[in-house]
């Protein structure tokens, strides 16, 4: 015997699912939370923190230096 009504095995699935990937999802913000506290303390405490960051973020150099910027063609694509 089977009923179909709003509560029915398909729906339930899809609800299963549903709720496995906003899992999947609240455990990557999670790490990724985690992650950028972490970062955001290294720049507040470490110059040299601050200094990386400059250069990788934003390009920036010292006067006597030059930057030479190398991409990877397969990645420009997938943007």
């Amino acid at each position: 015997m089977a009923f179909f009504d709003q509560f029915n095995w398909f729906y339930t699935y899809r609800l299963y699912e549903k709720e496995k990937a906003l899992k999947e999802d609240m455990a990557f913000y999670s790490n990724e939370i985690a992650r950028l506290q972490h970062e955001k303390f290294m720049i507040e405490t470490d110059i040299r923190t601050v200094e990386r960051f400059a250069r990788e973020k934003y390009l920036m150099k010292k006067d006597n230096e030059d930057i030479f910027v190398i991409t990877d063609p397969e990645l420009e694509n997938e943007k």
